[in-house]
């Protein structure tokens, strides 16, 4: 086990100085009060580092401590380097310097004596990891470990190389120039001598149309000159080499999508600013530059003057590390206080150990190790998001506002939908809840982050291609609870089978022939070309996360699930990799292999004692094998054209047919040294890394952790081992004649001298340590008097229903219980159940916090009141129940353990410093809003289906999730005066007999890291409470125009549920120790008529000079709160685009009721029918039994299954409608 994810033969070749999508604040998820320990993963460049701190600070105390890791130490030395030289340029003077230094590859003479200056200077500082920690620097920039320390200081010794230093002056700028040279052939081979990559189009949404008149200029002038200037007699004189764009991997190269720009929020440039906006370009003072370029350094200018200011309540720690690693080693260092004993290497290309052992790690140290939030960037694209996730899930701090982050720039399937569909490997609540996680979004359905859909103008030339290089879906998860969980071992383990199989699809023969049955060309070549994310260590990764969590009885889960794998017909080559599996299972201790004779046969002991193992005192279950190959043998990889193919070994029984794969890999060049005897126990190795890399002359040293009866097995005196090319479409149809069919590079065997078997990897003194569990996940087993069980559908593949047992031990609860007291359920939010036991007065309540939202209208209730227990089940809500919720849109909720009042997915905003739109008479400029407030963009499939049918009967009641969106288009059509509208500012809100508050819009503002727009406004929510008489009286007097919004009570619901939600999200106020939603713990206080619903602690709180131009605004603005009212996008991963949304005309607090329950009416199941879309009918999978595709009713030709015993099955079901469909 080396990194959990199959091994490239060929290391990423590219470098990515900047970013390649638009900056984001990584706190917008937390209160504004909170302190925040964030954990980056592929942290790329400073970009949301500066963005975060310059939006996301919102009080005076807030600190912030950011631990960022990146797989290559160049992206950590300019980072460190620009840092610090950000903090000392105390005026920003020296702004346009800065911005040449990090983002342009030549550069003037000033800017490079800056850069010099500052090298020596953290050089001075810089004698040794010690000594930096007790520098001026430190304060700021931290380093996790000696290794990332000393990796740094090669390139700031590089960099503050000086001309006096005539011969490594001139090898660093030729060097430069020579990764230029190469960067821009490649750049030519991808792209073309005029080509333009779409990937920077995110950068100006949702203004897409706008800016593709401009799209793709800045990109090619980069390409062209190496700066983003277009002034040729400008950059003609710009020819010293930028030295902090050296690599020290001379095979890095500079990626061919690499445009400085692209990590800035450009939308702005095509939109109409008003005249005191934020971040304005045309306020700047760097108007000699491209527009783009003047915008960026502006927004560069303005982070980095809120960099300087917060600097003393800010850390950054550093790490050069594999992202998979570092969070394994972090989870080590929490349980057992050191990392040494993790034993890991920092990335699976080389043998460095990581080991954190800076003073921020030690006994008194103060690195975080639990985290508010966690980003990934799209690291899921490429290493598997059930690797992060079982890797950094367990990371996350246990509090409700805790995010963890992933994006997905690359969908593997032809649509979002179906790419979420697959993206965990099975159904995604069931299994993020597996891993203790819950995806926020797809319960609610509802984002205010914009997110390219259908919307886009099909008329714009290649639209499909824009759309790609648009995606950027955000997924969020948060911490589920697992205390309470207990699954039922037979039905898990039958699940996690089905994951497992999809994980390893690529090894199905069905769905690999599948691929090329493919129509769409573009698809067909991503299916072929796409690189698989798992191994065999992943999944035991995976279930190592199921057994530390104590949710189910693992030794039975185990064993069945083995037997599964063992006797798997599905995967073609599963057989080959069973070692591997077992291999991993025995390293994480997850099941005592030892008692299976398959694994250890009884003859193994006796061959162990003759073989190669004679010498060896105490003979492990695995062993690690390393391979030195020939570089002749591998050396075709040196030229990038071969590409960058997966690669692994083989184990090959010399005296049968009997072959192992193993593709947990560990690579690096080098030349090996002994110690200890050969074929002993204490026989070790120790590799001296090749530092020429692809350019020297040693071995390429390979090296996995294999079973030891697998290499002696019946005898095996040589087991054969081989070093070959994973069997892909890509490598069969590249290599294939060449390689022959098994693909293999090289092959040696046991015994000879460049095979070595040792107990342990080079460098390593134990077992590598995946997930490690906490003493709170120890203490949970088996000791809460509530449990909840989820039960599956009848095909296995989702959590359809939870049954809550409730063991009664409340000397209070026995005695009502006892007594013949009432018992009932009541949900107080979508994921908070009450249990309720009450006679007349006296009652007993308990609160259970719930992983997945429950209809408990179809709930039963078991009462054991002598055995004193209560058992509740009810299925899991479906999206058409879930719709009608007006709490569940932007949820907002008082955590449980800290009291701290937080949002649990809408996004927090800092308003004031967010560009703010032009609202004049004159909004040509705003047309873009018309598309971008539009049902077609905000809405799902289903909801734009339902609103169009709605708004062509008007007979029929708008149910409130679609009236509240309908509302807020108008408002902004209003504002802008949209489509005819009257432009207008103030809206009345009213019921149908009284008004509920009313909006005093101040201006809209660009979320442009949200890439969409918010009302500033201030809000005056009525009651019937005395002071209301001054504010009518105020309104009275009142000459501006009005819009009034009359709703029905059912949307009325949802706007007092979502209200407080928009006040939340910007407040710059503290809720007072006496606040309404923690006094009450009601939030809203209440949807009643002329109630209070928000709390007051912000009333009256706003900005000096807020609404100045609106008569008697101050009088008004002591009874109002600042709001920011944003556009209600659905959810990238809605799961409701297949069915209706349901038409209730109020809401009701759902109350659990025994008895039978009628069918539905024939047109409503119909009109459900689309849920299923995609699926089989009878069980939900995607695919048939044998692999291929789902075959069809031969009646209706709708209705979809995956065998003929599933559409036996839903015979009975299906014929009621079969008849109807046969009409549509």
């Amino acid at each position: 086990m080396s990194s959990l994810k199959p091994a490239h033969i060929v290391q990423s070749p590219f470098f990515y100085p900047a970013g390649n999508t638009p900056a984001v604040c990584l706190t917008q998820s937390l209160p504004p009060d909170q302190d925040a320990a964030l954990l980056l993963l592929g942290c790329g460049d400073v970009r949301n580092i500066l963005f975060t701190i310059y939006s996301g600070i919102s009080t005076d105390d807030r600190k912030l401590d950011f631990t960022c890791c990146d797989l290559l130490a160049e992206i950590i030395a300019r980072n460190t380097l620009i840092l610090t030289l950000v903090l000392d340029d105390a005026t920003g003077a020296r702004t346009q310097q800065l911005w040449n230094i990090y983002y342009h590859v030549f550069i003037d003479n000033e800017s490079l004596r800056i850069l010099q200056t500052q090298a020596k200077n953290l050089l001075k500082h810089a004698l040794s990891l010690e000594t930096w920690e007790q520098g001026p620097y430190s304060r700021l920039v931290t380093f996790s470990d000696s290794i990332t320390f000393a990796n740094v200081i090669k390139l700031w010794e590089l960099y503050a190389t000086t001309r006096s230093d005539q011969s490594n002056y001139k090898a660093v700028q030729e060097s430069v120039k020579i990764q230029w040279s190469n960067a821009r052939e490649i750049q030519k081979s991808k792209i073309g001598t005029n080509g333009i990559i779409l990937d920077g189009v995110r950068s100006s949404a949702p203004l897409v149309q706008q800016a593709l008149v401009d799209f793709g200029k800045g990109y090619q002038t980069f390409w062209e000159t190496g700066t983003c200037l277009d002034d040729k007699k400008i950059t003609r004189k710009l020819s010293i080499a930028n030295p902090m764009f050296l690599c020290l991997r001379k095979d890095l190269i500079l990626h061919y999508g690499t445009d400085p720009l692209f990590g800035f929020h450009l939308a702005p440039l095509y939109s109409h600013l008003s005249a005191e906006s934020p971040l304005d370009p045309n306020e700047s003072s760097f108007k000699a530059s491209p527009k783009a370029m003047n915008l960026a350094m502006t927004q560069f200018f303005a982070w980095s003057n809120a960099f300087r200011k917060m600097s003393d309540r800010v850390r950054v720690r550093y790490v050069n590390s594999d992202a998979i690693a570092f969070c394994h080693v972090l989870q080590h260092q929490r349980v057992h206080g050191e990392s040494h004993s993790a034993n890991w290497y920092r990335n699976n290309w080389g043998y460095s150990r990581l080991t954190l052992d800076s003073s921020d790690y030690n006994a008194s140290g103060k690195a975080p190790t639990s985290f508010n939030v966690i980003d990934t960037s799209n690291l899921t694209d490429h290493l598997g998001i059930l690797n992060i996730l079982a890797a950094a899930g367990p990371l996350l701090a246990q509090h409700s506002a805790a995010t963890l982050r992933t994006e997905i720039l690359i969908p593997r399937e032809a649509t979002v939908s179906e790419s979420v569909r697959t993206l965990l490997s099975g159904d995604l609540p069931t299994v993020a809840l597996i891993l203790g996680l819950k995806p926020a979004q797809y319960w609610t359905n509802a984002t205010a982050t914009w997110h390219v859909n259908n919307s886009l103008d099909t008329n714009i030339s290649f639209a499909k291609t824009v759309m790609l290089g648009l995606s950027r879906h955000i997924i969020l998860w948060k911490p589920a609870e697992l205390a309470n969980i207990q699954w039922d071992a037979t039905s898990l383990a039958d699940f996690i089978f089905q994951v497992y199989l999809e994980m390893f699809r690529d090894e199905n023969l069905n769905r690999k022939l599948g691929i090329l049955r493919i129509a769409d060309h573009d698809m067909l070549e991503r299916k072929i070309h796409a690189f698989e994310v798992y191994t065999r260590a992943s999944f035991a990764a995976l279930l190592q996360n199921v057994k530390i969590s104590g949710v189910v009885a693992w030794h039975s889960l185990i064993e069945r699930l083995i037997n599964k794998v063992l006797f798997d017909q599905t995967l073609i080559i599963g057989a080959h990799h069973y070692q591997s599996l077992m291999v991993h299972l025995d390293m994480l201790g997850l099941s005592s292999l030892d008692l299976y004779d398959w694994w250890h046969p009884k003859n193994c002991r006796y061959e162990l004692q003759s073989g190669p193992f004679r010498g060896w005192v105490n003979i492990p279950s695995t062993v690690c094998i390393t391979l030195a190959v020939p570089r002749k043998a591998v050396q075709k990889f040196a030229d990038l054209s071969n590409g960058t193919p997966l690669c692994h070994i083989m184990t090959q029984s010399s005296i049968s047919m009997k072959q192992n794969i193993y593709s947990d890999v560990q690579l690096g060049f080098g030349t090996i040294t002994t110690s200890g005897k050969v074929f002993s126990d204490d026989y070790t190795l120790n590799i001296e890394e090749d530092v020429q890399n692809w350019q020297g002359k040693t071995p390429l040293i390979v090296s996995t952790m294999v079973s030891t009866c697998a290499l002696v097995n019946e005898g095996d005196p040589a087991c054969k081992i081989k070093f070959a090319l994973k069997n892909t479409p890509a490598n069969v149809s590249n290599f294939l004649r060449e390689l022959g069919m098994m693909l293999e590079l090289y092959g040696s065997a046991v015994g000879q001298s460049n095979v070595f078997v040792t107990k342990y990897r080079p460098h390593m003194t134990g077992k590598i340590s995946v997930g490690c569990p906490s003493s709170q996940q120890a203490s949970n087993i088996n000791i809460n008097p509530t449990t909840v069980k989820p039960s599956f559908d009848t095909a296995g593949n989702r959590v359809s229903s939870l049954q809550v047992h409730f063991k009664i031990t409340s000397a209070k609860a026995i005695t009502l219980l006892q007594g013949g007291a009432s018992v009932g359920m009541h949900l107080t939010d979508p994921f908070n159940m009450v249990l309720n036991i009450s006679s007349g007065s006296d009652t007993f309540q308990k609160s259970l916090q719930l992983t997945m939202p429950l209809d408990l209208s179809k709930g039963k209730t078991k009462i054991a009141r002598k055995s004193l227990y209560i058992e509740f089940s009810a299925p899991i809500a479906e999206p058409a129940e879930m719709a009608k919720r007006p709490d569940l849109v932007f949820p907002m909720q008082k955590d449980a353990r800290s009291s701290v009042i937080a949002l649990q997915q809408l996004h927090y905003v800092r308003a004031d410093v967010l560009p703010k739109l032009h609202m004049g008479t004159n909004n040509s400029n705003a047309n873009w809003l018309s598309s971008h407030i539009s049902p077609r963009t905000t809405m799902s499939g289903a909801e734009n289906r339902e609103y169009t049918t709605l708004t062509a009967n008007k007979s029929l009641n708008m149910p409130g999730r679609l009236g509240i969106k309908n509302s807020i288009q108008n408002i902004y059509a209003h504002l802008f005066g949209i489509a005819g509208q009257a432009q207008l500012r103030i809206f009345e809100f009213s019921t149908p007999t009284t008004i509920f508050g009313v909006l005093y819009a101040e201006s809209v503002r660009m979320d442009v890291s949200n890439q969409t727009v918010f009302i500033d406004a201030a809000f005056i929510p009525f009651h019937s409470g005395p002071e209301m008489k001054r504010v009518g009286a105020l309104l009275g007097t009142r000459s501006e125009g009005v819009v009034g919004i009359k709703m029905k009570d059912d949307e009325v619901a949802f706007w007092k549920y979502i209200l407080p939600a928009f006040a939340e999200r910007c407040r710059q106020w503290l809720h007072k120790p006496a606040c309404e939603y923690k006094t009450t713990e009601r939030i809203p206080l209440s949807i009643a008529h002329d109630k209070h619903y928000m709390c007051s602690c912000g009333l009256g709180v706003f900005p000096e000079n807020y609404l100045k131009d609106l008569k008697k605004s101050k009088q008004l603005l002591k009874h109002a709160v600042r709001v920011a009212v944003p556009i209600i996008f659905a959810s990238p991963i809605n799961i409701d685009d297949a069915g209706p949304v349901a038409r209730s005309s109020s809401y009701v607090q759902p109350i659990l009721k025994q008895g039978p329950k009628s069918a539905p009416p024939v047109g409503s199941r119909i009109g459900d029918l689309d849920a299923k879309k995609g699926t089989c009918f009878g069980c939900s999978a995607t695919v048939s039994k044998a692999g291929s595709a789902l075959s069809r009713c031969s009646r209706c030709q709708v209705a979809q299954y995956c065998s003929a015993d599933c559409q036996g099955k839903d015979w009975k079901k299906h014929k009621q409608v079969c008849k109807q469909l046969q009409k549509k």
